[in-house]
């Protein structure tokens, strides 16, 4: 198993830990520059390794590569084009004919078979009702700040 990325909202970062639940590294902190946080809400890994959060409060997503360092982000607060209102949920897919490639498999990091980035496990954990899984469905978080959302890869 590769990397275990969760978005930790209460605290306006993301952890990365190893396969084992070793904890390897965190970045964000709380604010509303570039790779600052307020109001994490969902992951989603691209086939580059590369980490798009959605960032509900400041209602935009962010770009971060396989180490956490900030590379871009997009959207504003609105409801036109390319704005956003708390957006709560993010999938990113390969383009049209493309493989995810990588370790593990054929298909991707990890993963036996599958031949899309979007094929990975996600867990949505809710301390007071259980953990919940879905497998390669749109990533969907809770806006309770008790749930925790972690994309396996």
């Amino acid at each position: 198993m590769g990397r275990i990325w969760v978005v930790d909202q209460g605290n306006d970062r993301v952890q990365v830990f190893d396969g084992a639940g070793a904890f390897l590294f965190k970045f964000g902190t709380s604010g509303s520059g570039p790779g600052q946080f307020s109001g994490p809400m969902a992951i989603s890994i691209d086939p580059s390794n590369h980490a798009w959060i959605t960032d509900q409060a400041n209602n935009r997503v962010e770009e971060f590569d396989e180490n956490g360092a900030f590379i871009m982000q997009f959207g504003s607060y609105g409801s036109g084009s390319g704005q956003f209102a708390a957006p709560t949920g993010i999938t990113v897919s390969n383009p049209v004919g493309s493989s995810a490639g990588g370790s593990g498999s054929p298909g991707g990091p990890g993963l036996p078979g599958a031949n899309n980035a979007a094929h990975a496990f996600y867990y949505l954990i809710n301390p007071s009702s259980g953990p919940y899984s879905t497998v390669g469905s749109p990533v969907c978080s809770q806006a309770a700040t008790s749930s925790l959302l972690i994309l396996c890869l």
